[in-house]
C-alpha cells in the first residue's frame, strides 16, 4: 500500500544542449491517469512548485487511457524539447479469489501478481478498472475481495471503517499505517512491490535538458514544505541520478516481463 517517490528524469542518451536557455515557453506535465491518483497528485504539485522557480507557465495535462499509455505515446512523440514530460508510476515498467486493480499492467496489477505467486494462488479473477476511483468501488461495494490502494488512499477507507487492510507490499512499513505489517513479515517472500512516480521525457530530449530537470525537479522534492507534503500522503522522498533511474528502471522492465509471462498477462 505504499510507493517510494523517485523523482530523477530517465532519457536516454543525446547530444548535449544549452540547459541554461530552458524553459523557453510554457511546459506541461502529461497525467496518464485520473486526478487523485500518486502519479496525478504529484504532477501537480512539482508543476506548481517548478513554475515559481522558472517564472514560466507549468500545467498538468490528463490524457487517459490503456493505464497510462496513451499519455506516454503523446509524450514520446512530442518534441523532444524538455517541455512535455510525462509523470508516470511504476506501471511504466508494466475458492477463486476476485481482486480489483486500476487497469490491465497497472502497479496496483503487477502489485497483486507478484503476492499472487507468492502466496501460490493458481486460480483469481481479475477486475481491470478504469481507474483507482472505480477499483476502490469495487471492493467498497463488495463485487471485488481485494485491491492493492495506495496507503493515504487505503487510510481513508480504513479509518472510516469500511474496508480492512491486511498487509504492505512495501519492504517496510508505512508511517501513516504503523500496526499494518509487511507481506514479508507475514512470511511471503518476493512479494514486495513499490509503487513509485517519474517524470519521463522523450528520448532524444537533449541530455543537459534532462540533468537541469532532474536536478531542479529534485531541489524541489527535497524542498521541507514538499517533503512534509509527500509525507503526509504516506510516502517517502527517493531522489537520485538520471543514470539511477535508468539502471532502475531497466531492472524493473526485466522482472515484469518475466512476470507478465508468468502471469500470461494479455492486453485488452
Amino acid at each position: 500500500m505504499k510507493r517510494w517517490m523517485w523523482l530523477a528524469l530517465g532519457a536516454a542518451l543525446s547530444v548535449a544542449a544549452h540547459a541554461e536557455q530552458y524553459p523557453t515557453k510554457r511546459v506541461s506535465f502529461v497525467s496518464g491517469v485520473t486526478p487523485g491518483s500518486a502519479s496525478d497528485t504529484m504532477a501537480r504539485i512539482i508543476a506548481e512548485k517548478l513554475q515559481q522557480k522558472w517564472n514560466q507557465t507549468v500545467i498538468v495535462e490528463n490524457r487517459l487511457g490503456a493505464g497510462g499509455l496513451v499519455g506516454a505515446k503523446y509524450v514520446a512523440n512530442s518534441e523532444p524539447d524538455g517541455h512535455l514530460i510525462m509523470m508516470y508510476a511504476s506501471a511504466f515498467t508494466v475458492s477463486q479469489l476476485v481482486c480489483s486493480d486500476a487497469g490491465i499492467g497497472s502497479a496496483t496489477h503487477m502489485a497483486f501478481e507478484r503476492f499472487r505467486f507468492s502466496a501460490g494462488i493458481p486460480d483469481v479473477v481479475n477486475v481491470h478498472t478504469k481507474g483507482v476511483g472505480e477499483a476502490i468501488t469495487e471492493v467498497v461495494s463488495g463485487r471485488a475481495d481485494c485491491y492493492f490502494a495506495l496507503v493515504f488512499q487505503a487510510k481513508k477507507i480504513v479509518d472510516a471503517g469500511k474496508l480492512t487492510a491486511l498487509a504492505t507490499s512495501s519492504p517496510k512499513r508505512s508511517a501513516l499505517m504503523p500496526n499494518i505489517p509487511t507481506l514479508e513479515e507475514q512470511g511471503f517472500q518476493n512479494a514486495s512491490y513499490n509503487f513509485w512516480v517519474g517524470a519521463l521525457v522523450p528520448a532524444k530530449t537533449p541530455r543537459a535538458i534532462v540533468e537541469q530537470l532532474n536536478r531542479d525537479i529534485t531541489e524541489v522534492v527535497e524542498s521541507p514544505e514538499v517533503t512534509a507534503h509527500i509525507k503526509k500522503l504516506g510516502c517517502d522522498p527517493l531522489t537520485g541520478s538520471v543514470k539511477d533511474f535508468e539502471d532502475m528502471i531497466a531492472k524493473e522492465i526485466r522482472e515484469n516481463t518475466e512476470l507478465i509471462k508468468k502471469a500470461n498477462i494479455k492486453a485488452n
